[in-house]
């Protein structure tokens, strides 16, 4: 299994503002941070390694995070 960037990635998952200059005037600056895909991933990944036999790798605990994270978006469109 690898990581398919073509996978829905669920959107921002915490869209801010940050403020800051432009051509010398204070403006707001929309930012995305990271998707809601990578949450989840990163979400699944502790309970994955803390959970995970000494010898897997790291490749597949990340494949393992990627593939969950694909699932609770798929459930997130289901309700």
């Amino acid at each position: 299994m690898t990581h398919d960037t073509q996978n829905d990635d669920g959107g921002p998952a915490f869209p801010c503002e940050t403020y800051g200059l432009h051509n010398g005037k204070e403006t707001t600056i929309p930012t995305n941070g990271m998707t809601l895909r990578d949450w989840f991933a990163g979400q699944a990944m502790l309970g994955l390694v803390y959970n995970a036999p000494v010898d897997v790798t790291n490749a597949t605990l990340s494949e393992c995070a990627y593939s969950i994270a694909d699932a609770m978006l798929a459930a997130r469109k289901q309700h």
